[in-house]
């Protein structure tokens, strides 16, 4: 029997393994389908987090890959790993696997990604003439579920924003179980929101109590281990009421293998002494079996476990800890507003340090009027198109707007070198999908801007910013090989923000969110946290609320919301000017300013949100159907409407109350395009009108020269 079979050994092998293991998928990335690439877009880059500057171990690339050849001709596949070819395999067969295994080396990368090289090329037989040598049959999948898995040593984390960047896909944030204060909640849902806008799907886990029934499905206890009572209760499966403090000690003992191992947690002082309450209890029952040994080597793992423990959080603290042989960021009951801000794109540069008290946090925008692409993160430079090349960006309206401003204007300084073409490469500006704009490029190499104005249907609380280049491919009837030429996308390119009248639409409260929120929720939201954080948190995501910038209250049954600015407001009572939506038990009423909607029985499962007006303030309310709030899973995205349904998996319908038929959408668009020609008008007769004055001029210098001679 080896030390790891025995029950002591167990406890052993906890203290001295560091290691963690992370395994992300490209869906965990966000990629809802597969990549795929084939002619012209054969090649693309993909981006997989690793903690920045922190040696990995065992990393391994599952590509799960597939592809079709109808169009046959010489294909290959070229993967390389931060820009280095590092494997190359050849299709011949009509369609089959290119699925393959790649190891990644162990060195650290400071960015914090792994960039992953795909290149799909396809070359045609020659001919004799001159011929379209483009194969759109000839394609390859990459699938979602392609994998990359990791080891890195938790030792080698040492400040909060490494800590971050190690953090996974899904982080569980623990909070104290029912009853947990105001406060901790409070700092729950911010740190959540934050989350979710750095793209982690964060899992709401707390901590159970005696006397409450848990899922032990995914609890799988050691052999070794099932002589201690404790764990051989928690080892049943199923749905178990916990029976003793011990139980719940045995639970979190199983360290990383536990359903409890936590990448942040808000450190209340409830849920900490619940912690070691149940460790305490553990150790007793520990004691009580007649193994020293035993006892000495959890004692032994239990001081690393608990370091969390060990130093009570300051007020405003967030810091680095250890807690269950994993490190976590610990975040004070009263950090959450301003931890929040410091988790943000900007200030978040600055976690070099274990642990930091945030006295003051603020939005660093100011009263801006423009903003870089490049301080939203994208990349400028320039780049190669043969025939056809795509620069993009993703921001939220979180990033940009501010003051009560949102953007009105994409401008893009492009320029383009000469190829052998005649034709010039055109670029393309698309947001969200929507075009906004289009224009030839002149291939001098010189700045062209192209400004396009921004509908309000066309902006959503996560945007997609997308500018396509399409180059025309020059062979000269086949004497030369076509060669890709180098765009630029200036670093002067930048978004235009403008002051937005207050709109009662789901679109139109982002900008006033922005300014400053109101967040309400019922007193019973903190007796079940686990179920209702998680909808706070992707609901407030989805409708532009900023964690850094909103008060919390908790409401008091039978008490009205009375807001002082934008609010959010789930399950409690609003006074509405104009009520459009009426939730009684399982019925729904729907009506607009003049006539109803919908009246419908029966429903479950889903919830409704509407844009709403009360004591002078605009605002969204959340309405539970027949008193079961639905947990949603992950953010969604509103336009411009007033009233949605939404289920765990999204929106399943939304309308405007007061403009069903999008007369609303036409107005704008219309009135957009009457503007630029309004300004082109007024250009073009500055033109005349200067053009004028240059004849009068030279005719008035004419006649003086005549009489001078005379």
């Amino acid at each position: 029997m080896t030390q790891g079979d025995t029950a002591a050994g167990f406890f052993r092998n906890l203290a001295g393994d560091p290691w963690i293991r992370r395994e992300i998928t490209l869906k965990d990335l966000g990629l809802a389908g597969p990549v795929v690439l084939g002619s012209p877009d054969n090649q693309r880059d993909l981006y997989l987090p690793v903690p920045a500057g922190v040696p990995i171990a065992d990393g391994t690339i599952k590509l799960a890959a597939n592809y079709m050849r109808s169009d046959g001709g010489r294909t290959s596949m070229v993967v390389s790993i931060d820009g280095y070819p590092v494997s190359s395999r050849t299709a011949v067969e009509d369609k089959g696997d290119a699925g393959s295994v790649i190891g990644v080396d162990a060195g650290p990368r400071e960015s914090g990604f792994l960039r992953l090289g795909l290149k799909w090329t396809t070359a045609v037989a020659a001919e004799s003439a001159c011929a379209d040598t483009r194969t759109p049959g000839n394609i390859l999948r990459i699938e979602p579920a392609t994998f990359f898995s990791y080891r890195f040593d938790s030792k080698a984390v040492k400040d909060v924003k490494t800590a971050w960047g190690a953090l996974p896909g899904a982080p569980v944030l623990l909070v104290a179980g029912k009853g947990i204060s105001p406060g901790s909640y409070d700092s729950a849902w911010r740190i959540g929101v934050a989350l979710e806008r750095a793209n982690r799907r964060v899992r709401i886990v707390t901590l159970p109590a005696v006397g409450q029934s848990i899922d032990l499905g995914q609890v799988s206890v050691p052999a070794s281990l099932m002589s201690v009572p404790a764990f051989a209760a928690i080892a049943s499966g199923g749905t178990r009421k916990l029976g003793s403090q011990a139980e719940v000690g045995a639970l979190l003992a199983l360290g990383q293998r536990g359903p409890y191992a936590a990448d942040l947690v808000v450190a209340d002082p409830a849920l900490l002494n619940a912690i070691r309450g149940g460790f305490d209890a553990l150790a007793e029952e520990l004691g009580r079996t007649g193994n020293p040994e035993l006892l000495a080597a959890f004692m032994d793992w239990k001081k690393t476990a608990l370091q969390a423990n060990e130093r009570a959080m300051q007020p405003k603290e967030v810091r680095l800890d250890y807690l269950l042989g994993k490190p976590v960021i610990a975040i004070a009951p009263d950090a959450g507003e301003k931890a929040a801000a410091l988790f943000g794109d900007f200030w978040r540069r600055l976690g070099h340090t274990a642990s930091g008290i945030v006295s003051v946090v603020n939005d660093i925008s100011g009263e801006r009027e423009k903003m870089t692409f490049a301080a939203l993160g994208a990349n400028l430079g320039s780049f190669d198109v043969l025939a056809r090349g795509e620069w993009a960006v993703n921001f939220s309206l979180a990033q940009v707007a501010s003051g009560g401003k949102r953007p009105a204007e994409l401008v893009f300084d492009l320029a383009a070198t000469p190829s052998p073409g005649r034709t010039p490469p055109i670029a393309s500006v698309m947001l969200n999908g929507v075009l906004l704009a289009s224009a030839q490029l002149s291939t001098d190499g010189k700045r062209q801007r192209i400004i396009a104005g921004i509908p309000r249907y066309a902006l959503a609380p996560s945007n997609t910013l997308r500018v396509s280049f399409v180059r025309q491919m020059f062979s000269d009837q086949c004497k030369e090989t076509p060669e890709a030429y180098p765009v630029n996308v200036l670093p002067s390119s930048h978004i235009v923000l403008k002051k937005a009248d207050p709109e009662a639409s789901f679109s139109g409260m982002h900008p006033q969110f922005i300014a400053g929120a109101e967040v309400a929720v019922p007193a019973h939201y903190l007796d079940a946290p686990g179920a209702s954080l998680p909808t706070l948190i992707r609901v407030a995501e989805s409708v532009g609320v900023m964690p850094s910038h909103a008060r919390f209250q908790v409401v008091a049954k039978g008490n009205a919301l009375q807001p002082s600015a934008a609010f959010l407001a789930f399950d409690v009572a609003v006074k509405q000017e104009h009520a459009k939506v009426r939730v009684e038990d399982t019925r729904l009423v729907l009506a607009s300013a003049d006539r109803p909607l919908l009246d419908i029985t029966g429903l479950n499962g889903v919830a409704l949100l509407e844009v709403a007006r009360t004591a002078g303030q605009n605002g969204v309310v959340f309405h539970s159907i027949a008193a079961r709030t639905p947990v949603i899973e992950k953010p969604f995205q509103l336009g411009r409407t007033d009233i949605a349904a939404v289920a765990a998996n999204g929106v399943v319908l939304e309308i405007n109350s007061d403009n069903p038929d999008g007369q609303d959408i036409i107005d704008e668009t219309a009135e957009l395009l009457s503007t630029r020609e309004l300004w082109t008008g007024a250009a073009i007769l500055l033109v005349i009108g200067f053009i004028g004055l240059l004849v009068a001029a030279s005719r008035a210098r004419r006649k003086a020269s005549g009489n001078t001679e005379h």
